[in-house]
């Protein structure tokens, strides 16, 4: 994976823990000799490996970049290397330099740190599509070339390109779909519904063993979930089943209080820091999200009709009308 992106997924399933690990990860990246992290008065703070002494050599360079955010100067990365540092080079570091302010900036205060941390979401949401659809496209571009060498040697008819062109666009087309919430066009049950034929036997081959999806989700009541809830329960069945191989299922159902989604496979292999994003999300909202060896669970409830919207008819805080429950 990309330098940038795997660093922003470091950050946002980690946050500032993660540092001394996305400062190993450029110092790799890069081939450098180290990369630090600097306070603002110019103290080490974070570094990518052990401190040790610097083996001696004739020529050494550094480059510095300040980490910025909102104006504020956060601290300076210094990556030391035997090599002269490229233009790559450097817009990598000063990118990296850049997700590090943010995750600084946000620890300053209690109330930042979840907008911090939800931007930091939406760019590891970002890094993992750009991620899968260059692949996706990279791979039937590789194709295409190697079906027209073939061609032009006269080992394969000109037919062959086109169906090789064929299906480069179906691969686009696809990936193009399962880009969109079907959960808000088409409701919750039809979208885990359709999630077998997406991620097993519709999708373009990927070397994967083949799986196959039972959903258990008839209930007329999931119909119902307002739109933030639905889409979360599809992401999060998706989540889920990306990596899994053999038989899945999908539970879902919902009631006056709530909605709960389970997905159990004997293989499934899940992208834990994917879930850990919409785990947060879903704690916004009131809920939570368990990962176990053997499957996902969610549970949302839905919103409280007693809560109003603050500000639409006075200037008083919104208060949430007591429990006369137990």
């Amino acid at each position: 994976m990309p330098l940038v992106a795997a660093a922003t997924r470091l950050l946002a399933a980690h946050g500032p823990s993660a540092i001394g690990a996305v400062l190993a990860l450029t110092r790799d990246a890069l081939g450098c000799a180290d990369v630090v992290l600097r306070g603002p008065g110019g103290e080490a703070a974070h570094r990518s490996g052990p401190d040790v002494p610097a083996q001696p050599s004739a020529h050494r360079w550094t480059l510095d970049v300040p980490c910025r955010s909102r104006g504020r100067l956060r601290g300076l990365v210094t990556a030391v290397s035997d090599h002269p540092f490229g233009v790559e080079q450097g817009g990598a570091l000063a990118t990296i330099a850049e997700l590090l302010a943010l995750v600084l900036d946000v620890e300053d205060a209690t109330g930042a740190r979840a907008a911090g941390r939800a931007v930091l979401d939406h760019e590891a949401d970002q890094s993992q599509l750009a991620a899968a659809l260059l692949d996706q496209v990279g791979e039937s571009l590789v194709t295409i070339r190697y079906t027209a060498e073939l061609v032009t040697a006269g080992r394969l008819a000109p037919e062959a390109l086109n169906e090789a062109v064929r299906a480069a666009i179906a691969g686009v087309r696809h990936a193009h779909r399962d880009l969109r919430s079907h959960a808000l066009q088409s409701g919750v049950r039809t979208a885990l519904h359709e999630l077998s034929a997406r991620l097993a036997g519709d999708r373009p081959a990927d070397g994967r063993p083949a799986m196959r999806v039972q959903v258990y989700a008839d209930d007329p009541a999931l119909e119902d979930l307002p739109p933030s809830l639905a889409v979360i329960v599809e992401r999060v069945a998706e989540a889920a089943l990306r990596g899994s191989t053999g038989v899945a299922v999908v539970h879902a159902s919902a009631d006056p209080s709530g909605v709960k989604l389970r997905v159990d496979s004997a293989d499934i292999a899940y992208d834990a820091s994917e879930l850990q994003r919409w785990g947060r999300r879903a704690a916004t909202l009131g809920g939570h999200l368990t990962m176990q060896p053997t499957g996902v669970e969610l549970h949302l409830p839905r919103p409280d009709p007693s809560v109003q919207p603050e500000g639409h008819h006075d200037n008083r805080p919104d208060l949430r009308r007591p429990s006369t429950g137990p």
